[in-house]
Formats: structure tokens, sequence, C-alpha cells
């Protein structure tokens, strides 16, 4: 009887330090930690969404990749677990037609979502 609890014991404390080397793993992994930098990269290769900050109009986007038109961004939103980063931009173009792009960063990846 004694035997199985420890075999049951050992089981559990390997169990426990998988699942816990897997957290950390996905911890230091996270792309959208400490910023959105890998993010904006992701963007701009992955969409040909470029935007810049500038004080006058606070955000200015440019979808380089098909047209080199201005984009207008509308909104983001960002749900950083820890263990990954959801991406949620919605963005205008001049025709007035929407561009949402969702996306999600984990183990230093995005992927379109």
């Amino acid at each position: 009887m004694r035997i199985h609890k420890r075999e049951m014991h050992r089981k559990v404390k390997v169990t426990i330090g998988i699942l816990l080397v897997t957290v950390i793993i996905l911890f230091i992994t996270n792309p959208g930690f400490p910023d959105d930098s890998k993010y904006a990269v992701w963007l701009e290769k992955e969409h040909g969404i470029f935007c810049a900050h500038d004080p006058v109009q606070l955000v200015s986007c440019v979808q380089v990749a098909e047209t080199n038109e201005e984009i207008d961004w509308r909104s983001r939103g960002v749900k950083n677990t820890g263990l990954y980063t959801i991406y949620r931009d919605h963005y205008k173009n001049l025709d007035g037609e929407s561009v949402n792009i969702h996306a999600v960063g984990i183990l230093n990846m995005f992927f379109n979502k």
C-alpha cells in the first residue's frame, strides 16, 4: 500500500512540474509583453498596415501593402493574459469599408484569428 502512495505522489509531483514549466515557457514567450512593438512589426509585415503616433492626429495609419492609401484607425482591443495576447484592431478605409484584424500572439508568434 505504501509503494502505491509513493508512486502516486511522484506522478503528481511530475505532473505539477510539467505544468509549471509549460506556464513559465508560455509567460516568457508571450509576444505582447511588455509592449506591442512585436505586434506592430507583424501587422505591417502580414497586413501592410503601418501606424505612426503624432501629437496632432494621435494615430495615423497607412495600408502600404495593397493601395498605399491612408486607413483610419477606429479602435483596438488587447487582452493580455500573461500566457497569450489577443488583439482586435478595427480600421476604415477611404471607401468606408471596415477592415477588422483579429490576432492571437503566443510562443513569440502571431496568428490570424
